[in-house]
């Protein structure tokens, strides 16, 4: 099962469609609510802090974003090192980063997510592919075509031993492939490599609908 985490940085692309609209009130009420029922150092305060910044990158209010992030990143490297949150805050701060057009930035703070998900969770694991795929799109994004080709390609390696990977998600995987194959002039490969992709996104659609079918 995915984490709610897993679910807010899940596209390989800045998140522009997050509802930007809590207002300003509202995010530090919710911040302070957080601390006093679970503690400054909770797992509950750190989403938040995760929270407030995400929806001040979105904002544009990037100054806001850095003073959330920053404390989210300090309490997660002191009481969640060996969990998935920590990689996790690193990647909103690379969103960050990236936001800012701060790109050399952004590039090596995917580079250590990836190498925290990986101590933490092994690789081949979910955790760790998820966080190739979105490392490639921050690549890509950034100009750097031949890394992002290496990161993707690393999660396709793997992405049929990883159960909890969808048919959607490999069909992700190999999207990116074929633009990062696009952004290096390789049009024929990269046409292929969209052929399949869009192939197991029909075939996930099919089997979806007919275990609806069958649910009903």
């Amino acid at each position: 099962m995915k984490s709610a985490q897993d679910l807010i940085v899940r596209l390989p692309v800045p998140v522009q469609t997050v509802d930007a609209t809590p207002s300003n009130a509202f995010l530090v009420r919710a911040l302070a609510a957080s601390v006093r029922i679970h503690g400054e150092k909770s797992s509950q305060t750190l989403f938040a802090l995760n929270r407030v910044c995400i929806i001040k990158r979105v904002l544009g209010k990037f100054h806001e974003a850095e003073s959330a992030i920053r404390q989210a990143v300090d309490g997660a490297k002191e009481c969640f090192f060996n969990d998935g949150s920590y990689p996790w805050t690193l990647v909103n701060l690379a969103l960050l980063r990236e936001a800012e057009e701060k790109k050399d930035e952004a590039v090596k703070i995917y580079a250590e997510a990836v190498s925290e998900y990986e101590r933490i969770f092994g690789f081949p694991s979910y955790e760790t592919a998820e966080a190739l795929y979105r490392q490639s799109g921050c690549l890509l994004r950034t100009g750097n075509v031949a890394p992002a080709e290496t990161a993707i390609r690393r999660a396709i390696s793997v992405m049929d031993k990883i159960e909890e990977l969808s048919g959607y998600e490999k069909s992700d995987y190999l999207t990116t492939l074929a633009s990062i194959l696009e952004a290096a002039g390789r049009n024929s490969e990269a046409e292929e490599m969209r052929n399949r992709g869009q192939q197991l996104f029909e075939q996930s659609k099919k089997e979806n609908e007919s275990e609806t079918e069958g649910v009903s």
